[in-house]
């Protein structure tokens, strides 16, 4: 190769260099430029607020948060799960007293769940069983009240959260009574919770209070 030609090739190839840093130099400025003028925006950044901003960077204190005891959506909130989000509600008043828990069919409904977040399908199995009548599950099922439709009879373990709650004086209008839970224990047999305190599983045709629960 000529001297000439070798110059040339390396002038090339530094070029080439020299365009090269220029342009990564570029990149770098256009992301620098872009970063400084990301806008600042406002707002409650805890995702378990209940005005949580999933645009806001930059947190203004104005996050507010659901509470047991706060009225709320039909009632009062006596219970909220780890989101902080969802729990349920229970309304101030009984919607029946003397009420049994079946049709006087005495027959499983499947309706067999017990804890926290069961006594929605319960109630639509009970139902489902049963068709209509006067009876606890049918009661809440079909109960309008403050505006919602969305009523079901809780689970054993809800109704206890409900009943610990009644001790705690955070939802009142409870008689020193038996309420009935949804959840079955055998064809003839369900769970009540008596509120001067204990479980009972009970005749399903024994007359008792039903207080119905919703869920947010």
């Amino acid at each position: 190769m000529k001297i000439d030609e070798m110059k040339n090739s390396d002038k090339r190839i530094n070029n080439k260099y020299i365009f090269l840093k220029f342009y990564l130099l570029l990149i770098i400025i256009v992301l620098m430029i872009s970063s400084g003028c990301k806008k600042d925006i406002k707002g409650c950044t805890n995702s378990k607020a209940t005005n949580y901003n999933s645009k806001a960077n930059q947190d203004d204190g104005s996050c507010t948060y659901l509470s047991i005891g706060q009225i709320y959506e039909g009632g009062t909130i006596f219970y909220i799960d780890d989101s902080g989000l969802h729990g349920l509600i229970a309304p101030s008043n009984d919607q029946g007293s003397g009420i049994p828990w079946d049709n006087g069919q005495s027959l499983a409904t499947l309706a067999s769940g017990t804890g926290m977040g069961t006594g929605k399908s319960n109630t639509n199995k009970i139902v489902a069983a049963q068709a209509a009548g006067n009876y606890a599950a049918y009661m809440c099922d079909t109960l309008t009240l403050n505006g919602y439709t969305d009523w079901f009879l809780p689970s054993k373990d809800e109704l206890n959260q409900l009943y610990q709650q009644n001790l705690a004086g955070v939802v009142a209008g409870f008689a020193n009574d038996v309420y009935w839970s949804s959840s079955e224990n055998s064809n003839y047999t369900a769970w009540s919770l008596n509120f001067a305190g204990g479980f009972i599983n009970d005749e399903k045709t024994t007359p008792h209070c039903v207080r119905a629960i919703r869920a947010f």
